[in-house]
């Protein structure tokens, strides 16, 4: 499974480099996911993670991003899930 992760991280990777979106809020928004990653705040970035992708359900980026907020949770099946989405 570890090997299946690492594969799923990388196109994590991958995503959020392509993905970058022009829209200042957008990235305003994504870097407060992020800001919260970075300080711990695990469940407040999950909460930000949700609105993103209820905003812009299309956006796989967004799945990734909150795919790596529920690794970090130990919720690995959803982490799973929100990686596979976002590279379907």
């Amino acid at each position: 499974m570890k090997i299946k992760f690492k594969f799923y991280l990388i196109w994590y990777y991958i995503f959020f480099i392509v993905a970058c979106n022009n829209n200042n809020d957008i990235k305003q928004e994504r870097f407060e996911v992020h800001k919260l990653m970075l300080n711990g705040c695990y469940k407040e970035a999950l909460l930000k993670a949700n609105d993103l992708i209820n905003k812009f359900p299309k956006n796989d980026d967004f799945y990734s991003l909150r795919g790596r907020i529920y690794y970090k949770l130990n919720e690995f099946e959803k982490s799973r899930g929100d990686f596979e989405h976002a590279i379907t």
